[in-house]
Order: C-alpha cells, then sequence, then structure tokens
C-alpha cells in the first residue's frame, strides 16, 4: 500500500528518463545521484518541481496566468503527495551590479531603515553632529518656562557678501532689530557702528519678540515666527529665552556652524538605486568604465591612417578615409596641422588629445551631402556613450575590450552621495557597515546592542533581526562574504547557499525544497553547517529533493536514490533507493566508490620539479603578500577553505600576470612584486567556470568550431549543391537558411515588461532553427538540425568518418560531456559544464608541451567515476610536459596530486596566507583545515 508520506511519481520519461517509477519520502532528506547525465536533474528539477511549478500557476488568477503564458507539462504519467516546491538551483540569473548580497538577502533594506531613522548625521565640512528640532519640541519645551518668559525669535541673515551689506539688506527688508555677538540692538544702530565689526561678522535679524503670558502659549504667532526666521536663515531659527539660553529651531538637519543643511533622511536616501541616494557620478554603481588608451590603441607604432585606433574600426564604425571616422580623423588633422600618417607615439600630446578627449569647435567634414558640421566629443567619449547605449550584451561586452572599470573617483565605490555616506550609528557610516565580513558584521552587532541600555525598542528589534539573518548566511558558510559584494561575482554555489540560508528565516513548512549541488564551492570542514541548516529545514516539516556527489551529503541523508548506470542514451534509470550504508553495499558505481571497491584515484606520481612559477609579494584582496614557489610540470592543487585566497591567487595573480607577460594581454592583473619562472611556459590555458555566453546562439558545437566542419559537410551533399545551398546557409545567424521568424533561435522571447521574459517555441519552424529548404537536406538520414539535437557521444559515433570531427567530440567523452547535446544553449549549463567545454576545447587543439593549464574547480558537478575520467586527461596532459594547476575541494582529487598548496587559515581578512606546501602525504598529517578533513575521510 502506497505510503501518503511519500511523493509518487509514475512514468517520467522528460528528456532521457525511461519511464521512472519512484516513490520520494517526505519531511526527509533525499539525495539523489549518479553519472553526469544520468537524469538526476531531469528527475529533480524538470519532472517534479516542474510539476510542483505547474500546479502553483494553475491555481493563480486567469489575469495571472495569462502573463505567465502556457506552462509545459512534464512528461510524465502522475505524480502525487507533491507539496509546493521551491528550486534553488545554481543558475540564479543575477548579473545585475546593482545586485548585492545585502540587497538579496534583504539586510541592506533592515540597514537603510536603522540609519534613517536612528543613524546622526554629520556635517560633511566640519564633521560636527548636525542637528533637527521639530516645531513640537520646541512648544514642549516653551510649555515648561514660567510666565513672564521673554523670548527672541532670530534668523541667520545670508544676503550680502559682507558684514555692511548685509546691514542694509535686513534694514531694506523691514527689520528693525538685529542680534550679533549675542546683543541686541536696532538695526540703525548697528549701521552706525558697522566699521567696529569685521568685514566676515554674522549677524541675525531678529524676527519677533514676546513675552510669556500665564494662559497657553501662542502657537500660532510662534509657529509663524519661526518659520518666517527659517526661511531667512538657511532652513534654521534660534528662540532666545531671557537673553541666557537658545533654543534652535530646524526641519532639516543643520550644521551647528552653519557649513552644511540636508533635508529629512528617508530610507530611500540610503539606496545607491535611487536617484535621491545614489552618487551622481557613477549612478549608485562605485564604478565607472573609462576608456583604456593602451587597449585602444594597442600599437602605437601605426599611424592614424593605418587604422592605430582599435574601436573606429571594429566598434560600429567605419575607420576607413571613406568611412565617418576617418573623415573626423582628417577633419582634425586639417584644422589642428598634424600628419595622420604619422606614428601615433611621435603625436603632440596636445594633438593626441584632441583625437582622445574631443574639442570644443565644431568640425566640418566631407560627406556625400556636403559639408557637415559636427561635434566630436573625442574616442573617450565615443566608446563611454556605445557602452552606456549598447542594448545587448554582445554589444556591450565589444564596446568593453576597450575599457577599463575604475573606482568612482566621487564616492570611492561607496555608492552614496556625501551628505548619507555622513550618517553615523553607533559612531560607524554604512558603508563601513556593508564592507565589513559578515562574520564581522555578525559582532559589531551582537557586542553593540549588549553596551547600550539606552537604544529605543523599535531599533533594537531591526538589530536583532539583521543579526538572525547574520547567523543563518554564516551557518550557511558564507560568512567571508560582505555586503557590497555584488552578486554578479558570486559562484553559482555561493548564490545557492545565501538562498538556502534565506529560507530558515521565512518560517516555511511543507515545502519541497529542489537543490542542486549545494556544496560547490565549499570546503569540507563547512559542509557540516550546511547539514544544519538541512536538519533544520526538516525538523520544521519540509521535504529535501538533492542533487548531489559529496559524502558528507550522503552519510547524513535519510533515503539516496542512484541513477545511470551511464550518462545520456544509457542512463535515465533508478538503480537504487534506500540509505547510505545499503548503498555502500549496491553493485552500482556509486556503491562500489563508496566502499572502496573501485579504488580511489590513482596515477602516477612525479618527484621533485626541476622548474618553479616564484611568486612574491602577492597583495591582491585578501592576500598578505604572499610569496610562493609554485613547481612546474606538475599536477598542482589548490586547497582551502571559502574565501580564503585561492582565486585570488591563482587567477587573478598567476593567470593574468602570465597572460600579460606571454600573450601579451590588457587586463589589469592582480597585485604582486614580481613573478620569474614564466619563461619555461609556452601557452598560458586558463579556464574557469564563467559561461560561454548568455545567448542561446551559443552551444558547444559552436564553441568547439566543429559546427563550422558539419556544415561543410552538409553542404558537400547532392541535395545541398542541387539547392546551391552553401555552407553559411546551414549555420543559424546567418540569413538564407535559417528560419526568419525567429532568427534562427528556434524560440520567441515574450517582453513581459515588469515580469520575466517569457520564451514560447517557434510556430513556424517547430524549434528547429531552419526554413524548410535547408531542413531538407539530410547527411545519413539526419538533419542539420537533429545533428543539434544529438548528444556529443552520439554525434561521435554519428560522424565516425571524418577523423577532425569525431577526434574533438572524442575529447568532450573524455572529460564527462557526452551526454550534452551539441546544440544546447550556454545559458543552459552550469559553471563546471561550460569550464569543460572549455577544457576540451582546448585539449582538441595541438600542443607542443610546456603549456600551463589553470582549472577553476574542474569536478563540479561530476559523479566519482567521472572524476576518475578526469584525472586521467590531466594526468596526460602532465606526462607531456605540461603544468597543471587546479583550485580544487575534492580531497580525492587533492591526494593525487604531486603537490599541494593549502591557503587559509580562514576566510576573508582571516585568511591570504600559505599554511602549506608540499606533497599530498604530508598534508593529511598538517593542522590545516584540509589536512584535518582528509585524516577524517
Amino acid at each position: 500500500m502506497r505510503s501518503h508520506g511519500s511523493i509518487i511519481v509514475e512514468g517520467a520519461r522528460e528528456n532521457n528518463l525511461k519511464n521512472v517509477n519512484i516513490e520520494i519520502p517526505k519531511e526527509q532528506i533525499v539525495v539523489i545521484t549518479g553519472p553526469s547525465g544520468s537524469g538526476k536533474s531531469s528527475l529533480a528539477f524538470d519532472v517534479i518541481y516542474a510539476e510542483g511549478h505547474r500546479r502553483y500557476a494553475e491555481n493563480l488568477s486567469s489575469q495571472a496566468r495569462f502573463f505567465l503564458g502556457g506552462i509545459k507539462k512534464p512528461k510524465v504519467r502522475k505524480i502525487e503527495n507533491l507539496p509546493p516546491a521551491i528550486a534553488l538551483s545554481q543558475k540564479s540569473g543575477v548579473i545585475s551590479k546593482r545586485s548585492t548580497v545585502g540587497t538579496v538577502t534583504d539586510i541592506y533594506d533592515f540597514l537603510r531603515l536603522l540609519f534613517a531613522n536612528y543613524g546622526k548625521p554629520h556635517c560633511v565640512v566640519c564633521g560636527k553632529e548636525m542637528f533637527q528640532r521639530s516645531l513640537d519640541s520646541v512648544y514642549a519645551e516653551l510649555e515648561q518656562l514660567p510666565a513672564g518668559a521673554f523670548l527672541v525669535i532670530t534668523g541667520q541673515w545670508k544676503t550680502g557678501n559682507n558684514f555692511r551689506a548685509k546691514l542694509l539688506s535686513i534694514d531694506s527688508a523691514g527689520y528693525a532689530r538685529v542680534r550679533i555677538g549675542g546683543e541686541i540692538m536696532t538695526t540703525i544702530a548697528a549701521l552706525e557702528k558697522v566699521n567696529d565689526y569685521p568685514p566676515e561678522t554674522s549677524v541675525e535679524a531678529v524676527v519677533d519678540r514676546l513675552t510669556l503670558s500665564k494662559e497657553k502659549i501662542d502657537r500660532e504667532r510662534i509657529a509663524d515666527s519661526i518659520f518666517t526666521a527659517a526661511r531667512i536663515g538657511d532652513k534654521k531659527a534660534k528662540i532666545i529665552i531671557d537673553h541666557t539660553r537658545e533654543i534652535i529651531f530646524s526641519h532639516y538637519y543643520v550644521c551647528p556652524d552653519g557649513c552644511y543643511s540636508i533635508k529629512s533622511i528617508t530610507a530611500s536616501d540610503f539606496s545607491f538605486n535611487q536617484p535621491a541616494g545614489a552618487c551622481p557620478k557613477c549612478d549608485g554603481l562605485g564604478e565607472i568604465a573609462q576608456m583604456d588608451l593602451d587597449k585602444s590603441i594597442p600599437n602605437k607604432k601605426l599611424s592614424l591612417a593605418e587604422g592605430a585606433i582599435a574601436p573606429w574600426f571594429k566598434v560600429g564604425g567605419r575607420g576607413g578615409e571613406d568611412g565617418i571616422w576617418g573623415k573626423v580623423i582628417m577633419a582634425l588633422a586639417k584644422k589642428y596641422k598634424f600628419s595622420i600618417n604619422c606614428e601615433v607615439r611621435k603625436l603632440p600630446k596636445e594633438k593626441l588629445d584632441k583625437i582622445i578627449f574631443g574639442v570644443d569647435e565644431e568640425l566640418e567634414i566631407e560627406t556625400d551631402r556636403g559639408i557637415r558640421k559636427i561635434k566630436f566629443d573625442g574616442l573617450s567619449g565615443y566608446l563611454e556613450r556605445k557602452y552606456q547605449t549598447a542594448i545587448r550584451e554582445g554589444g556591450r561586452n565589444e564596446v568593453e575590450k576597450y575599457l577599463s572599470v575604475k573606482t568612482c573617483p566621487v564616492c570611492l565605490g561607496r555608492r552614496l552621495k556625501d551628505m548619507y555616506l555622513n550618517v553615523l550609528f553607533w559612531g560607524t557610516s554604512i558603508d563601513k557597515l556593508v564592507a565589513m565580513e559578515l562574520n564581522d558584521l555578525k559582532n559589531f552587532f551582537t557586542e553593540n546592542l549588549k553596551l547600550d541600555k539606552t537604544i529605543d525598542p523599535a531599533a533594537r528589534k531591526i538589530i536583532q533581526d539583521i543579526i538572525e539573518r547574520l547567523n543563518n548566511l554564516i551557518r550557511g558558510g558564507v560568512g567571508y562574504l560582505n555586503l557590497d559584494r555584488s552578486c554578479a561575482t558570486l559562484s553559482g554555489g555561493e548564490y545557492q547557499r545565501i538562498r538556502i540560508a534565506l529560507q530558515i528565516y521565512s518560517g516555511l513548512s511543507g515545502v519541497l525544497y529542489v537543490l542542486d549541488e549545494p556544496t560547490v564551492g565549499l570546503h569540507s570542514r563547512d559542509v557540516s553547517k550546511l547539514i544544519n541548516i538541512f536538519e533544520e529545514l526538516k525538523r520544521r516539516g519540509n521535504s529535501l529533493l538533492i542533487v548531489e556527489h559529496d559524502q558528507q551529503i550522503f552519510r547524513s541523508a535519510d533515503w539516496i536514490i542512484d541513477m545511470g548506470p551511464g550518462a545520456g542514451k544509457e542512463g535515465g534509470m533508478v538503480l537504487f533507493e534506500g540509505n547510505y550504508e545499503a548503498l555502500k553495499k549496491s553493485s552500482t558505481a556509486t556503491g562500489k566508490y563508496l566502499s572502496k571497491k573501485k579504488s580511489s584515484l590513482k596515477r602516477k606520481f612525479f618527484g621533485s620539479a626541476k622548474n618553479f612559477l616564484v611568486v612574491k609579494g602577492a597583495s591582491h584582496h585578501n592576500l598578505k603578500k604572499v610569496d610562493l614557489k609554485i613547481p612546474l610540470g606538475r599536477l598542482v592543487g589548490f586547497a582551502g577553505v571559502s574565501g580564503s585566497g585561492k582565486s585570488s591567487l591563482v587567477l587573478d595573480v598567476v593567470a593574468k600576470n602570465l597572460r600579460k607577460k606571454i600573450h601579451g594581454a590588457l587586463e589589469e592583473p592582480g597585485q604582486c612584486q614580481s613573478i620569474t619562472g614564466w619563461e619555461k611556459i609556452n601557452k598560458l590555458v586558463a579556464v574557469d567556470q564563467s559561461p560561454l555566453g548568455r545567448m542561446t546562439r551559443s552551444n558547444p558545437a559552436t564553441y568547439s568550431g566543429v559546427f563550422t566542419l558539419i556544415r561543410e559537410i552538409f553542404a558537400e551533399t547532392d541535395e545541398a549543391k542541387k539547392l546551391s545551398l552553401r555552407p553559411g546557409h546551414f549555420s543559424f545567424n546567418m540569413k538564407g537558411g535559417r528560419c526568419e521568424y525567429c532568427q534562427g533561435e528556434g524560440i520567441i522571447k515574450v517582453d513581459m515588461k515588469f515580469l520575466d521574459d517569457l520564451y514560447s517555441v517557434c510556430s513556424h519552424c517547430g524549434g528547429k532553427r531552419y526554413n524548410s529548404k535547408v531542413l531538407s537536406v539530410k547527411y545519413h538520414g539526419a538533419t542539420i538540425s537533429d545533428v543539434l539535437d544529438m548528444n556529443i557521444e552520439y554525434a561521435r559515433d554519428f560522424f565516425h568518418a571524418h577523423s577532425c570531427i569525431k577526434d574533438k567530440l572524442e575529447t568532450f567523452c573524455q572529460v564527462g560531456l557526452g551526454y550534452l547535446k551539441l546544440g544546447q544553449g550556454a545559458d543552459q549549463l552550469s559553471g563546471g559544464e561550460a569550464q569543460r567545454v572549455k577544457l576540451a576545447t582546448e585539449l582538441a587543439r595541438k600542443s607542443a608541451g610546456r603549456s600551463l593549464y589553470i582549472l577553476d574547480e574542474p569536478t563540479v558537478g561530476l559523479h566519482m567515476a567521472d572524476i576518475a575520467n578526469l584525472m586521467k586527461v590531466l594526468s596526460a596532459l602532465v606526462e607531456k610536459g605540461n603544468s597543471v594547476f587546479v583550485i580544487e575541494h575534492n580531497l580525492d582529487v587533492l591526494s593525487a596530486c604531486d603537490y599541494v598548496i593549502e591557503m587559509g587559515p580562514d576566510g576573508g581578512a582571516k585568511g591570504g596566507r600559505v599554511i602549506f606546501e608540499g606533497e599530498p602525504r604530508k598534508l593529511i598529517k598538517a593542522k590545516t583545515p584540509t589536512g584535518m578533513e582528509m585524516r577524517k575521510n
């Protein structure tokens, strides 16, 4: 009998799933594992979550369903007992620089509320605390005075540039008395003594004088006088009581020395996404894109006529003599008398500046319609305008080649206007709080909350909410991040763990959470913290369905589903269901690895290296002037807890400096004193997890270059020749062969304005991308669209007669990507898959040895069996005389390296040091986070 405590899935056939029937326990931690491409994500996301999402949408109003459009039903016969589902995948879609850790966690909103209501503004000029006093508080103080108290209401006079001018202005305005240096006198008397005072003496106009009666105070008269005095007194009025003490009224925040005033502060003033608070120079981004002269004119030995200015020949402009920019250069040369045939490096600076920064005068250029006058704002203005107005990301990326992103010179990267950066809470500004690591920020609030016994209860509640959210994030293993970290720079794993941690705060119960490898990028030491969060979500009555390969997660799971046996068509079946101990006894590939029946990674180890890459004084990000000797010709692993400085050292310092030295790249490298020994390296191949592209047009076939060869094969068929079809017709990027209705995308995007864009299959080509003429051409029974829909392993065998294609695709299979489709859009690839596509493409190229391959967590998303295959590929590279550097958390991979360098001892400010370097057999004895985890494994 079926249990109501389980999700029942019958007949799941999505993607490669083979009519899967399964019961998944509810309110338990359930892990789905198996080789890459075996159907794990298809079952978890494309069937179970997709059906939950569809059912939710069906319960919305008809208007909401209209905007959502038709949601496809997954290929499954039946799903029963399915609770509301929330997917927490690694594909965040958050790429805006305006999204930060603070904004996505809502902690920044709490900070804005705290600073707006309880912050103390300080003058941006003198630094003194500013004050604000309402009319009600003035009334309250006056009502405490005895009858007969004498009041004088004044406003400091601003009109006039010296003392005499001010007095004359006061007199002409009709004010009979003034106050100078605390003394009240008639305006006429003051004019008679004008020479007794220095010209810079300040003066107050007396607006009203009155004596308080025994009855109630005359609120109407006092208010009218105060507002008049404030209007003439730069938003500030003084009430002098019995010539001895003063009350200062101001709706605005006012500097006591009169330097500065600001209006009442609201939470939106601390938002860098609102014009009221955002720095006007960078619009709240904290950085600006400026033209880089070295990137824009890379070869200064060329003349202007030879195309020295690269952007004018490559970014939507025509740089030749017949083009618009060629005419501009000719006009500049004629007007300011310089030769366009002169090498740029020999041009006088004042002449070159006119090209770079523009000129005030209008230029006359010759066009087909005669002489035309134009305003020229220079190469710099052209590039920055082109960057700001670029609609498509591809166009913006093209312009970015010639720009450098620099910290905003006005706000210094702090995003807000000065007046709001000078509002302090507990003596600290909001920009300093968001720059703290989450661990330190939590300590700041916790300690100050204990010390401040007078804090307002409402402020205390806000702070307690902030501390609770920070605690959850720290438990999620991201305590090394800070609130001003841009989400665009987060890894998929980091973003997913932030979202997981926030689910505790949400307090939901009865929900199904579907997670995609939450341990990605997480050191083994911190996995236990993540498990604690899973346990708490389970205790609240939630169900967790986790796609994962990590053994610690296996051990904590209540139930494990192992899929396989292979990838693609060889997978899609459930091989095992049960607990961890039962899985270890099973005959599946996962079971064999867990029980050590199938040996761990083994490879030929190499002895001491002869050549080294020597890094001195690396101080990028949190690196503490690191000095390091890295063996060349070896497989070197870089370990360390999250945020310890691995990526800063390897990707920013080593890779970028070598790319500049070996390949002449213009990208600014991470800071270090020197790098030597690089002369022993002929080529650098740095492969990270950044996307191949954000568009569906980029895919494994196009990225690897295989698609060009395939198009040539189709163009050589008899049918193609009869129809006069050339290779270009088989490209979905070019007119002639592609479906023009969807422009070769296969899908149509519907712009939903305020909602996420919707996509639907093109009704003209049925998602096949091409027109009927091209689709009529077949090679061995398959159309060009059929080929794009083949998985790589099948395509390798399909094109077995063409070694140039077969060999390239074989490399993809070797790195565990045989299950991917040739035409799978780059936007559908995980970070690990994108990295392996790049690696396979590089491996397919011929290498003469002495290359350096740098990989960032290459095992992400890989099953133990796939990792073994990847290690064979990396070992083969080393055997051919190449060097391989891997940033890695996988303990088996680190154990199989020739040399390991561990960064730490912790993340963020507490990291940035080398805490171990040596062979793995010595690391296992070391008292470092990685060494201790190795001993447990």
